[in-house]
């Protein structure tokens, strides 16, 4: 009897053990920061720290976050989960989503304060809505809404013309697009390496 009770103390022993330091190796790996470089067009860089528990995809010139991001909330419906892309890259040569919807797309009504463009492709039944503004640093934001068959808004932020920030949101969210966008950029500016 005294060998099993012996048996069983030491496997449990072992077992705490094997938990205690697999806590440990993952408590490390989830602190550990990636660092990423992004350059601008004036020749410089922004660097950005991101968490390691965000596993994200680092390429030059560019990361994206594909998972949920528990610290990215747009709202506390039930019905908003937390942000799940995030893409932050340099400034392309070229024109932005807004500039592309205002060169190519017919320009409705404004509305709300957001300037309308609607993009008719011939190869989509429902016009592809733009939604531009101007967040309060005049920065330019565009909202694309791609139709009723898109489960997600998708936005575009210019951030000082140094790099810009790509993600999404569900559209059972809502429409309080200017403050999606103020909880975004204030979760890619926590980022920045001050």
């Amino acid at each position: 009897m005294k060998k099993t009770w012996w048996c069983v103390a030491t496997l449990a022993a072992i077992l705490l053990a094997w938990g205690w330091t697999y806590r440990q190796q993952a408590a490390e790996a989830s602190a550990k920061s990636i660092h990423v470089n992004i350059p601008a067009d004036d020749g410089s860089r922004q660097t950005f720290t991101i968490a390691g528990d965000l596993e994200p995809i680092v390429n030059t010139g560019f990361f994206a976050i594909n998972r949920p991001i528990p610290r990215l909330e747009f709202s506390s419906a039930t019905t908003c989960p937390p942000g799940d892309h995030l893409v932050v890259m340099g400034v392309p040569r070229g024109p932005d989503q807004a500039q592309q919807a205002a060169a190519g797309a017919y320009r409705l009504a404004d509305q709300d304060g957001f300037r309308l463009y609607a993009d008719s492709a011939a190869s989509v039944s429902t016009p592809i809505r733009y939604r531009v503004f101007d967040d309060a640093f005049g920065d330019t934001v565009s909202v694309r809404d791609a139709g009723a068959w898109s489960a997600n808004y998708e936005f575009e932020h210019v951030v000082a013309g140094r790099y810009l920030f790509r993600f999404l949101v569900r559209k059972t969210c809502g429409a309080d697009f200017r403050e999606f966008d103020r909880r975004a950029a204030r979760f890619v500016d926590a980022m920045i390496e001050k």
